[in-house]
């Protein structure tokens, strides 16, 4: 039953969300998105300080912030992806393609990635930047220079 409240108040959060920003009306300020997993746990929160739908499916956002969490019980925070522009497409629910030609930065506790004109599948889990990548790695390399 815990499950179906979570899976009902993404729906309606989902159902909502379209009636705000369909094409044509005024972008919502402090957007938020979140996202639950089969079992009820937030896998995901997507936020933006502005957002504009072009369609059901697609969002511009500005100020983009992409939480990422473990999707269990602990509600832990994996990685953060933020850029100051962003197009989300949303082929399916809780699918979520994000895109943008400018900035790009994810934070997780073992690295730091930033760049340019970059592309994050959320099924796949990966990101693609095409331009200026720059990694630091935050954790021990061993043996890296054997």
């Amino acid at each position: 039953m815990k499950h179906l409240r979570f899976i009902v108040f993404a729906l309606c959060a989902w159902a909502g969300l379209h009636a705000q920003i369909g094409p044509g009306n005024t972008p919502v300020r402090r957007f938020r998105l979140p996202s639950f997993n089969q079992e009820g746990f937030r896998t995901a929160l997507l936020e933006g300080e502005e957002a504009d739908a072009v369609s059901p499916t697609e969002i511009h956002l500005k100020e983009m912030r992409f939480s990422l969490f473990a999707g269990d019980e602990t509600n832990a925070l994996d990685s953060t992806l933020l850029a100051p522009r962003a197009t989300v497409r949303i082929p399916e629910q809780n699918h979520y393609l994000v895109e943008g030609p400018g900035p790009v930065r994810l934070i997780r506790n073992d690295l730091d990635v930033s760049g340019e004109n970059w592309l994050y599948d959320h099924n796949a889990r990966k990101l693609w930047i095409r331009k200026d990548a720059q990694v630091i790695f935050r954790s021990e390399l061993k043996d890296l220079l054997k």
